[in-house]
């Protein structure tokens, strides 16, 4: 699920980023948005992890959803369900890249 925000704040908010500075919750959403494939179509935003996505999302794909919520899954709030990635593999072919470097 994401909220309206940016990239940053939607990642963010799945990650444990209590106590640390801007520039290491910065590092931390980075690293799982790499973790998750999702770094790259990030990074190709004019504003990067500081676009906002508007009202659920409503900016991105389907699978840039996707790839953006199991980024703020990565460490550990939130779980994925076996049948979640299950869908996710029959919907989308790169997830099978997501799910293996989760692995």
């Amino acid at each position: 699920m994401l909220f309206s925000g940016t990239i940053l704040d939607n990642i963010s908010l799945g990650l444990d980023t209590e106590g640390m500075g801007a520039a290491a919750v910065k590092e931390l959403v980075v690293s799982a948005a790499k973790k998750a494939n999702a770094h790259s179509f990030v990074e190709s935003f004019p504003d990067g992890y500081d676009t906002d996505i508007a009202t659920d999302g409503a900016l991105l794909s389907g699978g840039q959803k996707q790839r953006v919520a199991v980024s703020g899954d990565l460490n550990g709030l939130l779980c994925l369900l076996a049948s979640s990635v299950f869908e996710c593999l029959l919907a989308f072919p790169r997830s099978w890249l997501i799910c293996t470097s989760l692995a």
